[in-house]
């Protein structure tokens, strides 16, 4: 029981750690989308007022930034860059604006925004046109008409081919602009828009002027009136009549004019567009004036200024009205505008994607200074009338009137020039906020890269060290090993010199005997011993086939000198495959020389030497065992005769054992005992643990 409550207590206390963990990693996401949100709320704000406010525009955009710097949201921040971009543009400021959409862009592809990336190349090219810089856009609009036609934007096909068609009329490229054109009709016959159609109607038709084809002209403006008349779009028609009219003034056939302008005023009348009926008034005044038809000019004139003033009172209703709204504004939040996608939406439900921004020309109030001009015209236009019909005196209040209409001409000038003044010092008041805020943040990117370079140095050193630190270490170890090798080497190739001058004796005792037989049997059998040990001595592992043979023929020279003093047995484990395991050579040979000279040699009766192999899993298990006088007596027996001489076979065997294992990690073990403890002659068992290798 204690067991279980302690185990449902440890279950219900990571649950709740991961509850609360998971809790809190909501609270940051929505803290950091809420962030995000105001971000875009802000940008989306400067969009929807920057034709009326650019100064408001230009402080929503610079707190944006501002924020987007902050929070490291590089995303809002090319956005910010992009509605400055438009700001900049509509103020006519094109080099801060390419500027601006540079930067952008350049954002944009780091984090691979592709809509965003695609206006801000849209507007960059429209913006090197407003600078000037025809081939820099007509190189930029001709790459993005690619893009253009990949997405399926069929508005902004448009709009780029009527850009490019009016590039190519400035530089007289005759061909390429009537391409353009003949691609725009295509394109909005395809898709049956008739208002499209009857624009590029009218574009064609002021090309055609330019080109001094006037027919042609003629004859795209008045497709462009039956269009629009069969359309209904009274605007539309207007336009094209505004456009046939020019034509026949610059053909000076006043006729045609006049009837073209009467048939225009209909239309003006009819859709109450009476700003375009005023001006269209004042042209018919000015055209019967032309004719000497001085009673018709006058009721033309005296129509445009009775306009022109109810104009100027409904625009001052209309600004005291937006005035009262703008104050009922200012307490409101005003919801995102832009259209709400699934990938796009934060979690307080704000887009996160900004408006799209118009590159337009900047929209300002000027219509009480539009309206005033008119007037001017219209009371000196009048005043030439009235002096042509001998009305001497009316004619001179007129352009008493005419010339107070100049005087309020001048001061609504005067004032807007003011009020640009006032607007310019207050942009660049903004402009230099966001110039500063630009500068530290290149100047914390700047050290961000250098501290980022200096971990890298750093880090790089560090590196560098390691490797080298690799190297030596590598290096020293081979010439350890290296070092080893040759001591190995050098011990293996070492024989026991009592063997080789005992051999060498005994070889002299048989010639000196005469037994010739004898001795050239012993010689035989001790150059082969002795050939294959130099054999050996080139190799640190030879087949253990090899070794034994190498064995039986070393004890039956021993056996052959001390045939009177021990017998052998040789057993190898008939599983041995010995031909498959390899064993450091000359490993064994050491003690059983030592068991024949310091065991048996000293023994009064007839010895045994038994040398057996078995194999124990991967091990390979060599016993050297003697029935010989044992090691202590053996001791003894030396101390008694005085033998100075120290054999180095099992010194050697033993160094060579610790570098075996040193070189290659083996396990190579020795171990020695009394075979009997019990008896006089307790003899000596040797057995030595060789982990093999099996030969490839």
């Amino acid at each position: 029981m204690f067991v279980e409550r302690m185990a449902k207590t440890y279950l219900l206390k990571h649950f709740f750690q991961h509850i609360l963990l998971a809790l809190f990693l909501i609270g940051t996401a929505q803290i950091m989308s809420a962030q995000s949100g105001m971000i875009f709320r802000q940008i989306n704000e400067a969009n929807s007022v920057m034709a009326k406010e650019p100064d408001k525009a230009l402080g929503l955009i610079q707190s944006a930034l501002k924020e987007s710097y902050a929070q490291k949201n590089e995303r809002g921040e090319a956005f910010c860059y992009n509605s400055l971009g438009a700001l900049n543009y509509q103020l006519g400021r094109y080099p801060l604006s390419i500027d601006n959409y540079q930067k952008a862009i350049n954002i944009f592809l780091k984090i691979k925004e592709k809509e965003g990336l695609y206006n801000s190349e849209k507007y960059i090219a429209i913006a090197y046109e407003g600078k000037g810089e025809l081939e820099e856009a007509l190189s930029r609009y001709e790459k993005l008409l690619v893009k253009i036609q990949e997405y399926g934007k069929t508005d902004d096909e448009i709009d780029i081919r009527r850009r490019m068609a009016r590039i190519y009329q400035l530089r007289d490229n005759t061909g390429k602009a009537q391409f353009q054109f003949q691609c725009i009709s295509s394109l909005e016959q395809k898709r049956g828009n008739v208002p499209g159609y009857i624009d590029n109607l009218n574009d064609w038709g002021s090309y055609n002027i330019q080109q001094q084809d006037t027919g042609q002209a003629i004859d795209n403006y008045q497709n462009a009136i039956d269009l629009s008349e069969k359309k209904g779009s009274q605007e539309q028609v207007q336009q094209s009549y505004e456009n046939l009219s020019s034509v026949y003034r610059g053909k000076r056939d006043v006729g045609r004019e006049l009837a073209t302008r009467s048939a225009a005023n209909q239309s003006y009348q009819k859709s109450q567009n009476k700003k375009g009926e005023v001006t269209n008034q004042l042209e018919m005044g000015k055209l019967y004036l032309q004719e000497g038809n001085a009673d018709k000019a006058i009721s033309y004139f005296k129509a445009s200024i009775d306009l022109s003033k109810e104009l100027g009172e409904l625009a001052a209703t209309v600004d005291s009205s937006k005035s009262e709204k703008k104050e009922k504004r200012a307490t409101l939040i005003l919801p995102s505008v832009a259209s709400p996608s699934k990938t796009n939406v934060s979690l307080n439900g704000i887009s996160n994607i900004p408006d799209t921004i118009p590159a337009i020309a900047l929209v300002s109030n000027r219509e009480k200074e539009a309206q005033t001009k008119l007037q001017q015209e219209a009371y000196e236009n009048l005043a030439k009338a009235y002096e042509q019909r001998g009305e001497l005196k009316e004619a001179l209040l007129t352009y008493k009137r005419a010339a107070a209409m100049a005087d309020s001409l001048a001061t609504l000038r005067d004032f807007a020039l003011r009020e640009a003044l006032d607007m310019s010092g207050k942009l660049a008041e903004r402009d230099d906020k966001i110039l500063r805020m630009q500068q530290d943040q290149a100047l914390q990117q700047a050290a961000l890269r250098q501290q980022r370079n200096i971990s890298l140095l750093l880090m790089l050193g560090f590196v560098t060290l390691l490797i080298a630190g690799f190297f030596i270490l590598r290096n020293y170890r081979a010439k350890r090993r290296a070092n080893k090798l040759l001591a190995l080497r050098s011990l293996r190739s070492q024989m026991n010199p009592h063997f080789i001058f005992n051999s060498l004796n005994s070889i002299n005792s048989f010639i000196s005997k005469n037994d010739e037989r004898s001795a050239n049997r012993y010689l035989s059998n001790f150059s082969r011993l002795m050939r294959t040990v130099m054999e050996h001595s080139s190799h640190d592992f030879v087949p253990l086939s090899a070794e034994l043979q190498v064995l039986e023929l070393y004890l039956s020279l021993e056996h052959f000198r001390f045939a009177d003093k021990f017998e052998y047995s040789f057993e190898v484990d008939p599983a041995i495959q010995a031909d498959q395991i390899e064993v450091p050579p000359m490993l064994i040979q050491p003690y059983i020389e030592n068991a024949i000279w310091h065991g048996l040699r000293y023994k009064e009766a007839l010895g045994h030497l038994r040398v057996a192999f078995r194999q124990e899993g991967g091990k390979l298990i060599g016993i050297v065992e003697d029935d010989g006088i044992g090691r202590a007596r053996s001791q003894e027996l030396k101390t008694k005769n005085q033998r100075t001489h120290t054999s180095t076979g099992l010194k050697n065997t033993a160094q060579r054992v610790e570098l075996i294992n040193s070189l290659y990690g083996k396990r190579v073990s020795v171990s020695m005992a009394n075979l009997d403890d019990g008896q006089e002659d307790c003899g000596t068992r040797v057995e030595i643990v060789i982990p093999y290798k099996e030969s490839v």
